[in-house]
């Protein structure tokens, strides 16, 4: 009888010392672990995430309204002013069935399927526009496809209401805000020489 303590308190201390062994071991283990993903694979991990979450573009201000003022009426007129447009863009990266969504896509957008495999051809890229200034109508098309890997964006173009009215006088500004000439280039010229703080 009285050896039957000792043993239970033997047997007691031979489950803590394994026990302590195995947290042990698990601790060296989960520590090599993490020290293997932060030290030798942190920097792999680090671009995979930041090419999942992040995106750069360059997002362009919106350009005010030029108007004129009438003699005689005193009415301003305007002769120039910017419209949202949507833009249809792809993200080839994330497009699983590219040759469908082309053969979809084509006649939408007034394009031929090629055109839209060849720009989708890099599956590396996360934003390759398609169309721009596309229709209200073409854009409900398509958003009722729910095709994986096609989204939408917003672009600010510029709209002259009087057409070719003081064309001269304004100049023009072209595709991704691509001055010309004109009052145009003179007060880009000036918002460029004057950084905003």
């Amino acid at each position: 009888m009285g050896n039957k303590p000792y043993s239970i308190e033997k047997i007691f201390n031979k489950r803590m010392v394994w026990l302590t062994v195995l947290l042990l071991l698990c601790f060296v283990v989960i520590t090599f672990r993490l020290a293997s993903l932060q030290l030798a694979q942190g920097n792999d991990y680090r671009v995979q995430a930041d090419g999942q979450r992040t995106s750069v573009r360059a997002i362009a201000p919106s350009r005010g309204e030029i108007k004129i003022a009438d003699r005689f009426s005193g009415q301003p007129a305007t002769v120039a002013t910017s419209m949202e447009k949507p833009l249809v863009y792809a993200i080839p990266a994330s497009m699983t069935d590219r040759e469908n969504v082309a053969k979809i896509l084509a006649p939408i957008l007034g394009m031929t399927e090629q055109e839209i495999l060849d720009k989708t051809a890099d599956s590396s890229k996360k934003y390759v526009p398609l169309k721009r200034q596309l229709t209200d109508e073409d854009k409900k098309k398509i958003e009722d496809l729910k095709l994986t890997g096609i989204a939408f964006d917003k672009e600010i173009i510029r709209f002259y209401p009087e057409g070719s009215f003081l064309s001269q006088v304004l100049g023009f500004v072209g595709y991704k805000e691509d001055v010309k000439t004109g009052l145009y280039g003179s007060l880009t010229l000036i918002h460029l020489s004057h950084p905003i703080n």
